[in-house]
């Protein structure tokens, strides 16, 4: 779990300097952060992001992932054209960045979590706590 948060500090430290104009929310939906960003930045942050997680998959990549992966592909409703899911797992949790640009790209929106196939309450909770305590601390 440790090197999940690690990456996690990467991606809030990433976004620090990049000098978005907007902070991180919390997405109760899907037990993540949420931040929007200007879609003309979407290449440079892709990039940044590969370099981050161990996965990516788009719509026609998904089915090579693990089952874990598909599950959590699932609980989006799957992937469409342009959406990205970007992993790294440790065990029975996996992080994930959702990868949603806007129909007109204008922006992208991206989720950033954790998913375990262990789906119960007190530890959806208890993740969605640590992903909020990381992104949101400040605020």
């Amino acid at each position: 779990m440790e090197s999940l948060k690690e990456c996690c500090f990467k991606i809030r430290d990433y976004f620090s300097g990049a000098a978005t104009d907007t902070a991180w929310q919390p997405d109760e939906r899907f037990h993540a952060c949420l931040l929007t960003f200007d879609g003309t930045k979407g290449e440079t942050v892709k990039k940044a992001l590969m370099d981050m997680y161990n996965n990516c998959y788009d719509s026609s990549t998904v089915k090579k992932a693990s089952k874990q992966e598909i599950k959590l592909v699932k609980s989006f409703a799957g992937l469409e054209k342009g959406q990205l899911l970007f992993t790294a797992g440790e065990g029975e949790v996996t992080l994930f960045g959702a990868w949603w640009p806007w129909r007109d790209n204008s922006k992208i929106s991206l989720r950033v979590g954790f998913f375990s196939i262990e789906k119960n309450a007190s530890d959806e909770d208890a993740l969605f706590n640590i992903i909020r305590e990381i992104f949101m601390k400040d605020r």
